[in-house]
């Protein structure tokens, strides 16, 4: 697991940067969906969408060389962040019509 076992070059300022603006994207579609904004959900929907094609590079990078316990690791990863972001969906939706 990255966190046990650190590369030995640091990442390079492209993901820490790429890091950073999707955790402030995400922060401000957070409070977004919390303000029911419609444009925030398609925004989450973005940010899951990326997610999944995230998850699926790694995990088909992981099959390629071999390796079952990484593409567990992330498939593990990232699947509570796709689901919190369906939560985040599902609380900025408006109520139903009583037409």
């Amino acid at each position: 697991m990255f966190w046990f076992d650190p590369p030995d070059q640091a990442l390079p300022a492209w993901g820490l940067l790429a890091l950073m603006i999707g955790g402030v994207v995400t922060l401000l579609a957070g409070l977004g969906v919390a303000a029911r904004l419609s444009v925030a959900r398609y925004i989450m929907i973005g940010m899951a969408g990326l997610g999944m094609l995230a998850a699926a590079a790694g995990v088909g990078r992981a099959l390629l060389a071999g390796n079952w316990g990484a593409s567990v690791i992330v498939l593990t990863a990232v699947m509570p962040l796709v689901l919190l972001i369906a939560v985040m969906w599902e609380l900025g939706r408006s109520a139903p019509s009583a037409d």
